[in-house]
């Protein structure tokens, strides 16, 4: 689950590995020492450990958003939930943990909108925003803090709570996935998400075109919402998966190199 508090947005840069098919890494599954240990943790254990993990993930956070993170989380699940599911204490510490299907299985709606609600108590958007920011080396200063503030609108209000909830327990549905997408890109830009997917460095032409066109052409950002819910993307090649218009505004080179990774 750390990895869902922040880091879920990090699958930005794995969209060019994962667009031709593949699944998420699931973590070992723990010893039967640890699972012993960690079925009968109580709730400070669970939020410790939530929290190492998150503090691991985000080290540039405040401590105190991280640990209101970690609180809202066990709340929103609940311990009894945990151990139903057999979730350990060292599992939820591992950066890879997600949580399986029987916890968000369980969850009602009003559960489900009580977490994401406490969680924007937390400042989760501006949580989330910043970690973002932090996987794209030009994006510092100014506007680091920029991203940060704009995913906060994005995650801001009632309508923003089922996404959030979806993000947080790995089921988002369509429209929240593609809701996340375009928040991303609003808040990111199309361009340096296109950086990432491709592995290119674009010029400041192709930049100017690509974030021009990316405001018609939906395509890179039906490929983000479908990586953001694991499902693979029927389209295989570069032009298809970045976006016809997208794919024109690279140079001859780019698009070379951009279909040889396909």
């Amino acid at each position: 689950m750390t990895r869902h508090v922040a880091a879920v947005l990090a699958v930005v840069l794995l969209v060019a590995a994962c667009s031709s098919g593949g699944s998420r890494a699931k973590p070992p599954s723990p010893s039967p020492a640890t699972s012993a240990t960690g079925a009968t943790g109580d709730r400070n254990a669970y939020v410790d450990a939530i929290y190492d993990g998150l503090v691991a993930e985000t080290p540039t956070v405040p401590k105190d958003e991280m640990r209101c993170v970690a609180r809202a989380i066990v709340d929103g699940v609940t311990v009894a939930r945990f151990h139903d599911a057999d979730v350990t204490v060292a599992e939820v510490r591992s950066p890879q943990f997600e949580p399986p299907a029987q916890i968000a299985n369980a969850m009602s709606t009003a559960e489900r909108v009580g977490l994401a609600t406490h969680l924007q108590t937390c400042g989760i958007g501006r949580i989330v925003g910043v970690s973002v920011a932090g996987s794209f080396g030009d994006l510092v200063g100014s506007e680091r803090a920029r991203v940060g503030q704009c995913f906060s609108h994005g995650f801001v209000g009632p309508s923003a709570r089922r996404m959030i909830a979806g993000m947080m327990l790995g089921d988002l549905s369509i429209p929240d996935a593609t809701q996340l997408a375009r928040i991303t890109i609003e808040c990111v830009g199309l361009a340096p998400l296109i950086e990432n997917a491709s592995g290119l460095k674009l010029s400041p032409a192709e930049q100017q075109c690509v974030d021009r066109v990316g405001q018609t052409d939906a395509s890179f950002l039906q490929l983000l919402s479908d990586q953001f819910r694991s499902v693979q993307s029927a389209g295989q090649s570069a032009r298809t998966r970045l976006g016809v218009q997208v794919f024109v505004c690279l140079t001859p080179a780019h698009r070379a190199a951009a279909a040889k990774r396909s």
